[in-house]
């Protein structure tokens, strides 16, 4: 088994799928995302003000 990196790049732009409201599932399928505690994730490091933790 071995870890997946995103790049920052599919992070931020899981960010701004999110800031218009596309679903979980939408934006895992568009940019090829495995799980959705990952966009979660994500999500909340960006309303906890936490953009550090993307690079």
């Amino acid at each position: 088994m071995f870890k997946k990196v995103y790049s920052v790049e599919t992070k931020l732009a899981c960010i701004e799928m999110k800031k218009v409201a596309k679903s979980n599932k939408v934006i895992m399928d568009t940019l090829g995302i495995k799980n959705a505690s990952q966009v979660k994730t994500w999500w909340r490091w960006y309303q906890n003000d936490e953009l550090y933790r993307f690079h």
